[in-house]
This record gives C-alpha cells, sequence and structure tokens, in this order.
C-alpha cells in the first residue's frame, strides 16, 4: 500500500515541481500576460477548493479509495497533457482546474489509507508518515530542474508528456498494490460526521488566529513564488527555462533542510521567537527579489525566502499539534490549509494584474506588505 501510495504522491510532486518554470512559456503560447499566469496557477487552486468537500465524502469510505484513486491518476495525466496541447487560454484553464481536481483526489485517499495504516502501528509510526513527506518534497525540489533539462534538451512540451506517462504508469502501482473492495473492512473515516461547506467555515473561524493568519501568510507567499518570481527572473537576468528550474530546486531545498531543523529549534526556543525569525526571513527574501538588479542577488534573496517559509511550515504544523485539542488537530490541520487555498487563488491573479500593470517587482512587494500585515498580526497570538 505504502509503495503505491508514495509513487504516486512522488509523481505528482515532481510534476508540479516541473511546471514551475514553464508558466511563463505556456502563458507566451497562448497569448496571454503575467495576469494569464496568476489564472493558471490560481485555477489549480480553485480546483482543489471547489472538489474537495465531495471527494472527501467519497473517500472517507473504505470501499471508494482505490476506483478514486485510480480514477484521479488517470484524469490527473489527461490533464496534463491536455494542459501540453493547449493552443488558447480557455482549455489551458480548464486543463489546470481539472488538474486541481484530480490532485484533490489522490490526496483524499492518500491521507485516508495513510491514517488507517497508521493509527494501528504503535512503532515505526512516525518514519512511516515522513517516508511518505520526504518523498514528495524531495521530487517537488527535483522537478522544476528537471522541467528544465527535458526543456532544454527535448523541447517546450515534452515536461508535460514524460510527468503525464509517469502518471499513468503509477495507475499499475496503486491497481497491484491498493486493496480491492471485497479485501477491506468496510469503514466510514467520517465516523458519523458530515463534511459540509458550514462546518469547514465554521472550522476556520474558531481556528487559532495566530496558526490561520500565518498559514494564509505563506500561501499567499507561495502564490507570488508560482507567478511572480518566474517573471521577475526572466526581466532581471533573461533566465532560461533551465536557470529557472536550478534555482527553484535549489531554493526547494533549502526548504526541505530547514523543516527537521525548525522542529529541532522549536523545542529549544518555542514557538513566538521561531515564527517572528521565520517570518522576517520570508518578508526579507521577498523584498529582496522584487529588488534584485543581478543573478546572484535574486538567488541569494530567492534562498533567504524559501528557508523562512520552509521554517514557517514546519512551526505552523507544530504550533497546531502541540497547542490545539486532541480532536481538533488534524481537522485545524485542513481546514487553516484550505484557508491558505482560498487565499492563493485570490492573490494571484491580483498578482499578475500587478505585474502586467506595472512590474513583477510591484506584486513582489505588494506580496512583502501583505505576508508582514499577517505575520505581525499573527506573531502577537503565538504562544
Amino acid at each position: 500500500v505504502l509503495t503505491a501510495i508514495i509513487s504516486c504522491r512522488a509523481v505528482e510532486s515532481a510534476g508540479m515541481g516541473m511546471m514551475v518554470p514553464l508558466l511563463p512559456m505556456l502563458a507566451d503560447g497562448v497569448g496571454i500576460g503575467a495576469s494569464g499566469v496568476g489564472l493558471m496557477v490560481g485555477a489549480a487552486s480553485s480546483g482543489k477548493i471547489f472538489s474537495s468537500l465531495a471527494i472527501a465524502r467519497v473517500a472517507g469510505k473504505s470501499e471508494n479509495r482505490k476506483p478514486l484513486m485510480i480514477l484521479g491518476r488517470i484524469t490527473w495525466s489527461l490533464s496534463v497533457l491536455g494542459t501540453a496541447l493547449s493552443t488558447t487560454f480557455l482549455p489551458l484553464l480548464l486543463s489546470r482546474f481539472t488538474m486541481g481536481v484530480a490532485a484533490a483526489a489522490s490526496t483524499a485517499c492518500a491521507t485516508a489509507y495513510i491514517t488507517d495504516i497508521t493509527s494501528s502501528m504503535t512503532t515505526n509510526r512516525n518514519l512511516t508518515l515522513c517516508s511518505l513527506d520526504c518523498a514528495s518534497s524531495f521530487s517537488y525540489a527535483a522537478g522544476p530542474l528537471l522541467g528544465g533539462v527535458f526543456v532544454t534538451h527535448l523541447g517546450v512540451n515534452s515536461p508535460f508528456y514524460i510527468i503525464g506517462a509517469a502518471s499513468a504508469a503509477a495507475v499499475f502501482a496503486v491497481h497491484s498494490y491498493l486493496p480491492d473492495a471485497d479485501q477491506v473492512k468496510k469503514t466510514d473515516c467520517g465516523s458519523g460526521r458530515v463534511v459540509s461547506f458550514e462546518s469547514v467555515t465554521a472550522s476556520i473561524r474558531t481556528a487559532p488566529q495566530s496558526i490561520l493568519f500565518g498559514r494564509i501568510a505563506t500561501y499567499i507567499g507561495w502564490g507570488a513564488m508560482l507567478t511572480l518570481v518566474p517573471l521577475q527572473a526572466t526581466s532581471v537576468w533573461a533566465a532560461s527555462a533551465a536557470d529557472l528550474g536550478m534555482a527553484f530546486s535549489a531554493a526547494a531545498a533549502v526548504g526541505i533542510v530547514c523543516m527537521p531543523v525548525a522542529a529541532t529549534l522549536v523545542d529549544r526556543f518555542g514557538h513566538r521567537h521561531l515564527f517572528r525569525a521565520a517570518s522576517a526571513l520570508a518578508v526579507v527574501g521577498c523584498v529582496g527579489v522584487a529588488c534584485s538588479s543581478t543573478y546572484l542577488q535574486f538567488v541569494v534573496s530567492l534562498l533567504i525566502w524559501e528557508a523562512g517559509e520552509g521554517i514557517l511550515a514546519s512551526v505552523l504544523t507544530s504550533m497546531t499539534v502541540d497547542t490545539a485539542p486532541v480532536n481538533r488537530k488534524a481537522e485545524l490541520i485542513t481546514t487553516t490549509k484550505q484557508a491558505g487555498e482560498i487565499a492563493l487563488l485570490l492573490s494571484c491573479p491580483l498578482f499578475g494584474v500587478l505585474a502586467d500593470v506595472f512590474s513583477p517587482s510591484c506584486g513582489l512587494l505588494t506580496c512583502a506588505t501583505l505576508t508582514a500585515a499577517l505575520f505581525v498580526r499573527s506573531s502577537y497570538r503565538v504562544l
């Protein structure tokens, strides 16, 4: 079971990473500007947001998970192919939206399977969870670099064909290793609780503001990275897809390294001091990217920004685990991430418009201002 889940998550994460340096090229290919890039990034998030409640209900029953995961993998492969073949903006946007829906299906099923597996484990539970996160994180970090290399040597559309084929191949792992409906015990992860829009919004409203606003700020930062950083790199030092891929992979690797370091430092310095330090790094890095005029300034600022984002992700999860009631930990992690997805959906088109009307630097400075305000509000409520 873990083999199938890890292979699917690794392929999906690598595919998402590969697409980062290609977004400006896709926009140019269909004749749209930075606003279109923002809409493309937001489309995938909107697919996740609008489908997550219905998918969560279906995935809650164990007999539905394998068919849903296979359907999600096939749909994701087709949406990747649709992205590569799109020659106008509307089909491209629809492909990105469908990709978000398919990713939500795979994530919901994988989460349900992992919950079932680890809930009965008495040893190596953390190691099992860590293996899944590591596979996803390292695949995402390698994605931009691989995408840049494939574009340089095989053509613009080659990453989409490769990752689409890999995703289709992952269907065989799902079919081979995941149990069929007649082999699993009929369970319902919802434990009788109905997932609804009202329950999600109520959970968001009652979430601790330090965690909620901190999570929203990090997602706004990620939206700016995906929408504006490739455009800024192109304008500052005429970056190619390979250059962008290398820079993003290096930054993602720094963020991954910072996560376990942050988890260790939380025990020593507490949430508040580490949260404030990481917030400052993220804001300073964002401003640095906006004001960079050379390749070195750009890369150093991006690494600082990603280090701050990586530490914040770890600190926010730690804050949830340490401060939330036992029966609300998983709920708060899910709902605050959902709030972050909504913030990303709204902010990406805004950043694209600012880049079109003014410049990518203007959008990045707006992001720095928004996230700084949210971080300041959050930091005074961190325990």
